[in-house]
Formats: structure tokens, sequence, C-alpha cells
């Protein structure tokens, strides 16, 4: 008799409920990326709303259509959240359609828990109460989205962006699909041993299934941020032990370079007694071209960085790259070795890159000053660049090369190690050059120094 009851003044979820749980879901989402959307302003908000009145007119028009075509509306649903998720947010397809699930599972949560907690004060008073339906529907949306955003900030805010993977991502169509299958089997076959004939059953099952379902789908998230996390620390561990290897195997050959460069330097005297001008100058001249390029002449005041120059000197003066360095090295003093190497290391890597890459060959220069600003150690290396670079949501450039998965590594390494000891990081690309700037604080007792 209560089941009736229940059935009398409780149908299912409305579908004007349904879409507005959809909307709110895609709403959200587009709060986690304000600096990845494709439209802002009252274009965005113009897109919502059409969003919204698709969702209606969509749900509203099927409202009536016979059972078999209730999971493919559902399918059409999902399909109009996905578009609209692509034209508004600058991810790729593959985390569209991840972020898409997530949405459409936390929708469906909503609007389960808001149409149960309805029906059970629908089924006390046993009438309708307009004032009460609404209060309901905004306290277990606030509840649903708020406590799903919180999550969902922390993730984004305390670790770095995901890169969706069509790997990544078929797992989670998967369970979207089998926990939304569950959860409205009873509405769809209600006599089978694994559903129920019971309303209020129907509803509970539903709404922990759900429950359970977005539960499952965080713990994914935050697998992936994890596993992430491990490979980057790997790939970032990795890169640390190379700059450090090759800085020692600079240190071990810079004795060897500086005998050789002296000796070359008496060789001189003795080329210039040659008989023939024509053959003498040109030896001569081939051999101060070569002296050019292993000339330790850095004298940074820290060997650590003048050690690092004297590696980069072969690379630079290969790729016809103009070279300027004003550091004072003693600042660097209170920096680990391994820091410095890899600050040094990776800026001067990437700089010669970009400008190796300049076509106009007396345009290729690097600069590079180590100097103090105020408080502030200041590290600064500046290249010329051809074109312009894509900058990322953070202000970092991203990379140009095609499998960007095992790239950037290089930035993560500069960032994390100023990271600490307080620094900070800066990026800029004006007029044709591109600019990369560290402050790291430099600690009390060495200021007055």
């Amino acid at each position: 008799m209560l089941d009736k009851y229940m059935s009398s003044v409780s149908p299912d979820i409305p579908r004007l409920l349904t879409a507005l749980a959809e909307w709110c879901a895609c709403m959200v989402c587009l709060s986690l990326f304000p600096r990845r959307r494709r439209v802002r302003g009252l274009t965005l908000a113009a897109w919502s709303f059409f969003l919204l009145l698709v969702l209606v007119c969509f749900l509203v028009l099927t409202e009536g259509s016979v059972l078999l075509l209730w999971f493919p509306c559902m399918v059409g649903v999902f399909l109009v959240m996905f578009l609209f998720l692509s034209l508004t947010l600058d991810l790729s397809a593959p985390d569209v359609v991840y972020r898409t699930c997530m949405s459409f599972m936390v929708s469906e949560l909503a609007a389960s828990l808001t149409w149960q907690i309805d029906s059970y004060g629908r089924m006390i008073t046993g009438r309708v109460i307009p004032a009460a339906e609404t209060a309901i529907t905004v306290l277990a949306f606030a509840l649903v989205f708020g406590v799903c955003q919180t999550i969902s900030c922390q993730y984004i805010k305390n670790r770095a962006p995901l890169e969706i993977t069509w790997r990544d991502c078929l797992p989670q169509v998967i369970l979207t699909l089998v926990i939304f299958s569950a959860s409205n089997l009873s509405f769809v076959l209600p006599h089978t041993p694994f559903t129920s004939q019971g309303l209020r059953d129907i509803h509970n099952l539903r709404t922990a299934i759900d429950l359970a379902g977005v539960a499952i789908i965080y713990a994914f998230m935050s697998r992936l941020y994890d596993l992430r996390a491990e490979r980057e620390l790997l790939e970032t561990g990795n890169i640390l032990k190379a700059q450090y290897e090759t800085y020692r195997s600079y240190q071990e050959s810079i004795d060897l370079i500086n005998m050789k460069y002296h000796d070359l330097k008496h060789q001189l005297d003795g080329l210039r007694g040659e008989t023939d001008p024509v053959k003498r100058e040109a030896w001569i001249d081939a051999m101060e071209e070569e002296l050019r390029a292993y000339k330790p002449e850095r004298q940074t005041g820290s060997p650590v960085l003048d050690t690092i120059l004297s590696g980069k000197m072969v690379r630079l003066h290969n790729s016809k790259i103009t070279f300027t360095c004003v550091a004072d090295g003693k600042l660097l003093d209170f920096l680990h070795v391994m820091d410095i190497c890899t600050i040094f290391g990776n800026a001067l890597d990437n700089a010669i890159e970009a400008a190796a890459l300049v076509e106009e060959e007396d345009r290729r220069m690097v600069h590079m000053s180590v100097s103090r600003k105020k408080q502030f150690l200041m590290i600064t290396v500046r290249n010329t660049m051809e074109g312009s670079l894509n900058m990322g949501p953070e202000g970092e450039p991203l990379t140009t090369k095609q499998d960007t998965r095992y790239h950037g590594f290089g930035l993560k390494s500069i960032r994390q190690s100023a990271a600490k000891y307080g620094g900070t990081i800066h990026f800029e690309q004006k007029e044709g050059f591109f600019t990369l700037q560290i402050l790291i604080p430099i600690p009390r007792d060495l200021l007055a120094d």
C-alpha cells in the first residue's frame, strides 16, 4: 500500500530537474578551468543559457517516449554536454570526455538525492509544497556540487594539470556506463533478481549507487594524479642526475681543456716562423678560431657556474650563437650544487635550443645575468627566438614538440629547485626575445655581506 501511495504522489525524477542538474554540473566543470576557456563574458553567458535551453527542451520533449528510447535519449544528453564543454574549454578530446563523464555522474547524484528527499516529503505531507521543493533542490544541489567542486579545486590547485589520454579515458567511460545502468536498472527492468520493485527501495538503491559511483570516479582521478606525480618525480630525478653527471664530466675535462689552451698558445709562437706567409696566417687564424670555442674566459666567482658555462661554450660556438654573461657567482654560494646545475643547465639548454632555430646567424644571441636585487637573487636568461610560443594556463611556455608527455620537465625542475628556497620563476616573450627570470630570496644571514 505504501509503494502504491508513493507512486501516486512521487513519480520518477522530473525531466526539468534532471536538465537543471546536468546544466549545473557543466557550470561547475567550467568554473574549474578559468584560464582555459575558449569564450568569456557575454559570449560564455549566451552559450550557457543556450545549453540550459537545449537540455530542458530535449528532456521535456522526450519525456513521453517509449522505454526503449530512454537510454538513447540519455546518450543524447551526454553528447550535448560533451559538445558544450568542447566548445567552451580549451582541453584535449580525451580530457573533455573524461570531464563530461564526471559531470554526468555528479548530475545524476544531485538529481537522485534531491528527488529522494522530495519524495519522502511528499509521502509525509501527502501533498506538493512548491516552496519546500525549491528549498530542497537548492540545498541538495549546493551540497553535491559544492563538495565536488571543492574536491576538484584542491586537486587542480595543489597538483600539476592532468594530461588525459584515451587510455585514461576509456575506464572512465566504461565506469560511467556501468554505474548509470545499474542505478536506473530498477526503473527499466523491475522484475529481475538484481532489481527492486518497491519505490522507496528504488530511490535508496539509485542514490546509493550514484554516490558510490561518484566516489569511485574521484578515487580514480586521485590515482591518476598520483601516477602522474610519480612519473614526473621519476623523470625530474633522472634530469637532476643527468645534469649533475654532466657537471662532473665538465669538471673533469676543465683541466685538460686549460692545458690544451695554454699549449696551443705556445705553439702559435712557433707557427709564426712559417716561411710561407699565406699558409702561416691561415694556420694561425684557424687555431685562434678553435681557441675561441675552448677559452676558459668565464670567471664568475662560482666554480660550479664556471664549469657549466665552459661545458656549454662548445655548443654555443657550434651553433654560432653570441653569448654574453654578467654574473656575480658568489651570490650562488647558498644554493646546493645540484640546484645550480639544474637551474643553469636546463635554462641554458632551453635558450641555446631556441636561439639555434633562428635563421639569421647574426640574430642568434643568449644573454645571462646573475645579480642581487634588494633582498633577492635574480637570475635572468634571455635569448632570441623564431616566431612565438604558446603559453599554458599557468603562464608557462608549452613545448612545440609533438610528444608532450615527456617534455617540459626541464622547466619543472627549475621551478622545483627555485621553490626549495622560496623562489619563483617568470616568463616573458617580447619582440623576438624570450626571457626566463628567477627570483630567490637571499638568506637573512647573508644580506649583510
